[in-house]
């Protein structure tokens, strides 16, 4: 825990006061914020091995282990931890801060020791998260106020239901015990045998689907709507309304997959996804987009859906193949309000207003350029890191950074191989439609007046406005 207490220190170091850059506002907690501070790093070690897959804890285990011997610090860090007295090298924990900070730099731009870099950026990724996402009995982080975010907890009695809407037709089994789940379901109108030689209980209808996402939802309901009797397996829970937290840290852990804390096996994908009822459709933005005709002709010809029959279980081989994540990447503008006739900060107003299509030269959409909204959590996740200090700068900045991705529908597939274990590889063309997507979200941030653009490439790179009056992109 001590080599990981001082990762995160580093990461997320106090720094003076008046060595962060000029606010609206006098910094009240931002500066001394530390990385160190308890329980983020026992939360962090929490996390790694409760919803890492066995290679990421393995590959953090294993770097915490090497930075917590003298030999190890002196393979990965070198000269820096060489001290003046006696033993002469240092471990990780006892390198000063200064040249700590320096280390992670070097680390975070080698292209050599690939796994030390994606160790690295996986114990970054969950410090800054669960540091900037993490409240208090006050449901505040003090840090917020500095970035100019506040939660709005108040809620209206009037606008919340009495009633679920779903709940005449759920049977939530975490409520349930092994006798009162059958008596359920049979409330529900199902026939449910008792099989005795197994050891099982048999619930009999016409089709059952997993998942009660978009897909899924919908195809139940047609199903429904035609006489089926239709069963609908979800693993997440049921939120309504009045369930629903304005908390960031809490509404990621509860509704998406791993608590919106999943990769692939790689690390180099970030996996966003309901795990709720509803799926994606109770944790996006509404942005309801009409299929396209080309896309719907290729679902028809070209797609062949296989059929699960095999009477001893799931053993299709295709499943788990096949699969699409819609990959997106991101840019970023800065709008200095003193700079701009934008008013107001990012998390006020709609989520999303409009979508922007890329096309290319035969007038097929390349990408959709949407809007996102970042909580502070993950907007600290996804900063760039060069240093602790840019990194504050870039937080005091974050209440008017504004945020768009470019998103393609994906040439390339991938497979699920388990629970939690995805494997991905990127098509060639994909690769093309996110860069020429990620172009337009950065003209369009540069035509409506950002100050500072930039994307989330782990080289911090960005451009400000005189740079772009030059010509720069």
């Amino acid at each position: 825990m001590e080599t990981l207490t001082t990762i995160c220190e580093t990461l997320l170091p106090p720094l003076p006061q008046n060595s962060l850059e000029k606010n609206s506002h006098k910094i009240q907690y931002l500066h001394k914020a530390s990385g160190s501070q308890y329980p983020i790093p026992d939360e962090v070690a929490e996390v790694v091995m409760k919803r890492g897959f066995l290679e990421a804890r393995i590959l953090v285990c294993g770097l915490l282990r090497i930075l917590s011997t003298r030999i190890g610090t002196l393979l990965l860090c070198g000269l820096f931890c060489f001290s003046k007295s006696w033993p002469y090298i240092n471990k990780f924990s006892d390198i000063p801060l200064e040249d700590r900070e320096i280390v992670l730099q070097k680390l975070f731009k080698n292209r050599f020791l690939t796994p030390v870099r994606v160790g690295f950026l996986f114990i970054k990724f969950l410090c800054l998260y669960i540091f900037f996402s993490q409240v208090g009995e006050n449901s505040k982080n003090p840090a917020w106020n500095d970035m100019g975010y506040q939660v709005d907890n108040e809620e209206n009695p009037s606008e919340t239901p009495d009633e679920r809407p779903l709940q005449k037709g759920i049977v939530e089994t975490i409520y349930e015990t092994e006798s009162s789940i059958v008596k359920s379901l049979v409330q529900k109108g199902l026939k449910v045998i008792e099989d005795t030689k197994n050891n099982m209980y048999k619930v009999q209808c016409d089709v059952v689907i997993v998942g009660s996402g978009c897909g899924g939802g919908v195809a139940a309901s047609v199903l429904a709507s035609s006489g089926h009797k239709v069963v609908v397996l979800e693993k997440g829970n049921y939120f309504t309304k009045s369930d629903y937290s304005s908390l960031e840290g809490p509404s990621q852990s509860q509704m998406y997959e791993s608590g919106g804390i999943l990769s692939t096996l790689d690390g180099k994908i970030m996996v966003m996804a309901g795990s709720t009822v509803g799926g994606g459709s109770a944790i996006n933005w509404s942005a309801c987009i009409k299929t396209p005709d080309s896309i719907i002709q290729e679902w028809g010809d070209d797609k062949r859906i296989p059929t699960f029959k095999s009477p001893d279980g799931l053993k299709n081989p295709n499943i788990g193949r096949n699969l699409h994540l819609h990959p997106v990447i991101m840019a970023w503008g800065y709008f200095p309000e003193s700079n701009s006739d934008l008013k107001g900060k990012i998390y006020e107003g709609g989520i999303i207003t409009s979508v922007h299509k890329v096309g290319s030269y035969d007038s097929n959409v390349r990408a959709i350029i949407e809007s996102p909204i970042l909580g502070p959590g993950s907007f600290a996740a996804l900063c760039p890191w060069t240093s602790g200090e840019d990194l504050k700068n870039r937080l005091l900045k974050y209440s008017r950074t504004a945020h768009l991705f470019a998103m393609v529908s994906d040439v390339g597939s991938g497979k699920v191989r388990s629970d939690g274990r995805i494997s991905y590889k990127f098509n060639a063309m994909d690769k093309e439609s996110l860069k020429h997507g990620l172009r337009q979200a950065l003209r369009i941030l540069i035509a409506a007046g950002a100050d500072e653009v930039g994307t989330q490439q782990s080289d911090g790179q960005r451009f400000k406005y005189g740079e772009l009056q030059n010509g720069n992109e």
